[in-house]
C-alpha cells in the first residue's frame, strides 16, 4: 500500500439464518451498512449467511438417522452456498464470491472495497486444512470468525432476530445459545459485535 492510499476497512457481517425468512431483509441489511460506515469510505464488507430452517431440516434428519457427523457437517457447508447466493441477489451492489480461486483473489488485495457475499465453502471445505470440528458445536458464527480470521478482519459483526442484552459480553451470549458455543474461543471478543437487526417489515 503507498502512503497516499487508505487503508481499507474489511468488516464481516454474519446474517443470522433466523432472518431469511422476514419480508425486507435485503434492504434492511444495505440501510443497516449505510448507517454503520458512514465516515468510512474505504469499506470492505464480507457478508457470511446462515441456514436458517434450511439446515434445521438436516438437524431433524440427523436425528430420526443418526447420519454420520463428518458427511453431513460438510452437506451443511455446501447449502449454506444457497442462502449465500439468496442475500446476494437481495441486497443492491453486492458481489458473490464463489470459488476458492475468487476468494484467493480477494484475500490478498488490499484495495477490494464494496460489498461481497462469502460463500463459505470459498474458503472453508475438506481441504482446507481448518480445524473446527466436523459436528453441530461448528455452526455458521464459527464459519464467520473463521472467515474474519482467513482476511484479518477489522470486525465481525452477527447480526440476530433476538433480543441482545445490552453490554453482554461474547462468552455469556454463548452460554445462553445466542451465539456458538466455540465462538469465544477463536476471536477477539473486542473484535465482535452481536446485534440485533431491527426494520419494519413491509406490508
Amino acid at each position: 500500500m503507498s502512503p497516499h492510499e487508505e487503508k481499507v476497512f474489511k468488516l464481516v457481517v454474519k446474517v443470522g439464518g433466523s432472518l431469511l425468512t422476514r419480508p425486507g431483509l435485503g434492504p434492511a441489511i444495505a440501510e443497516w451498512l449505510d448507517r454503520r460506515l458512514a465516515g468510512q469510505p474505504a469499506a470492505q464488507v464480507n457478508l457470511i449467511v446462515g441456514g436458517g430452517a434450511m439446515i434445521d431440516a438436516f438437524r431433524q434428519l440427523d436425528a430420526v438417522h443418526g447420519l454420520d457427523p463428518v458427511s453431513l457437517h460438510w452437506q451443511c457447508v455446501a447449502a449454506l452456498r444457497h442462502t449465500g447466493e439468496i442475500v446476494a441477489s437481495l441486497v443492491p451492489n453486492c458481489s458473490i464470491i464463489g470459488s476458492q480461486a475468487s476468494f484467493n483473489s480477494h484475500r490478498q488485495s488490499t484495495t477490494a472495497v464494496g460489498r461481497f457475499a462469502i460463500l463459505p465453502d470459498a474458503f472453508y471445505h475438506r481441504d482446507s486444512g481448518d480445524c473446527l470440528p466436523c459436528d453441530w458445536q461448528a455452526t455458521s458464527d464459527s464459519i464467520a470468525a473463521l472467515l474474519a480470521q482467513k482476511i484479518d478482519a477489522d470486525q465481525l459483526v452477527l447480526l440476530k432476530s433476538c433480543n441482545i442484552p445490552e453490554n453482554i459480553d461474547l462468552r455469556e451470549a454463548a452460554r445462553r445459545g445466542i451465539v456458538d458455543p466455540l465462538l469465544p474461543t477463536m476471536i477477539d471478543p473486542h473484535r465482535v459485535e452481536v446485534i440485533e437487526l431491527r426494520w419494519t417489515e413491509p406490508k
